[in-house]
């Protein structure tokens, strides 16, 4: 109950207030009412009661000691309130902490895991790369090793046929040593025949102008060898003619050398030769020596009244066996 004094808790049971030192009693009111049965506290004044002080003062001294513990005890509850409280949120922010670590982990272990797996799926593809390229390679070799098989038996063929040839070779040289020593025999008869020739082409050949030789028609016999600028016309048949065998158009009107000469145009100069058909028919059979040049020799065919190069009177045996008295037409 409330002291009417001071309005502090105090006992129930208690005649005085422990804090303002008020007494206070207990009265039971037996008459009927309109209320209730109940206990109320009413205040008692001090001359009344005082008698009652000494014989209530060690119940006083127990009310306070009870009140004492009660604090105690309630102060020990609110304490011990406190410390299960500040217990809980310790334990909620450890739980908090905890998983805020776990979130973080996991979170690494998720990035982690997607980077794990974008590796492995380029190893993969750099895996099923590497298997084309090594069943390509194994393809490869395997045609390298056909061929290489198809090259062997060739080889062994090649070689067989180089034995047969070989020994067929043999006997080819075999044979060409008595050819040879014919040859030589040939070559003595041969030097003879040449000299033979030079003779009678210096004996026989007439001197002619280079004017003169350009009214007898060229024969196209024996104009080949070797060709410099590729007109068709030897570079010692271009020296006796006088055209340049650096070049194919010697005047440069779009016809190369051979084509205007035997065609009967100037190589040199524009225009047509001088061709004289009664003057190279007087001339039939004869051998002319270009005194003019170098002394090539040229023969006039009796049957088409055409000149025929012999070259120089050491080749003429070459060149008149090319000719056999024949022409060209």
């Amino acid at each position: 109950m409330q002291c009417p004094f001071c309005s502090k808790t105090i006992l129930d049971n208690s005649t005085s207030c422990p804090y303002c030192g008020q007494l206070v009693r207990r009265v039971v009111k037996d008459e009927p009412t309109n209320l209730p049965s109940q206990v109320q506290s009413v205040a008692v004044p001090a001359n009344a009661v005082k008698k009652a002080e000494s014989t209530q003062l060690s119940g006083s001294d127990q009310a306070n000691k009870e009140i004492k513990k009660r604090h105690w005890q309630r102060w020990f509850f609110y304490g011990l309130l406190i410390l299960l409280f500040l217990g809980a949120i310790g334990v909620i922010v450890k739980i908090y902490n905890e998983n805020s670590k776990l979130l973080v982990t996991l979170s690494e272990t998720s990035i982690n895991l997607e980077k794990n797996k974008k590796d492995l799926t380029t190893t993969k593809l750099s895996l099923t790369e590497k298997e084309n390229k090594l069943k390509e390679v194994i393809v490869n070799l395997s045609e390298k090793e056909r061929i290489l098989q198809e090259s062997n038996k060739n080889l062994e063929q090649a070689q067989q046929e180089l034995t047969s040839k070989t020994e067929e070779f043999q006997k080819i040289l075999d044979e060409q040593k008595t050819n040879v020593e014919v040859l030589k025999q040939c070559k003595l008869d041969l030097t003879t025949t040449e000299a033979n020739i030079y003779s009678l082409i210096i004996k026989f050949g007439v001197g002619v102008s280079n004017k003169d030789l350009l009214r007898i028609p060229l024969a196209d016999a024996n104009l080949d060898g070797k060709d410099t600028d590729g007109d068709g016309l030897s570079d010692e048949v271009e020296e006796a003619l006088g055209t340049d065998k650096m070049k194919k158009d010697t005047n440069g009107n779009g016809y190369n050398d051979k084509q205007e000469i035997l065609g009967g145009y100037d190589p040199i100069n524009k225009g047509k030769l001088p061709i004289d058909q009664v003057f190279a028919s007087k001339q039939k059979g004869k051998i002319l020596l270009q005194v003019e040049a170098h002394n090539e020799a040229w023969y006039i065919n009796p049957k088409d009244s055409k000149r025929y190069f012999l070259g120089k009177p050491a080749d003429g045996y070459r060149a008149m066996k090319t000719i056999n008295f024949s022409s060209k037409k």
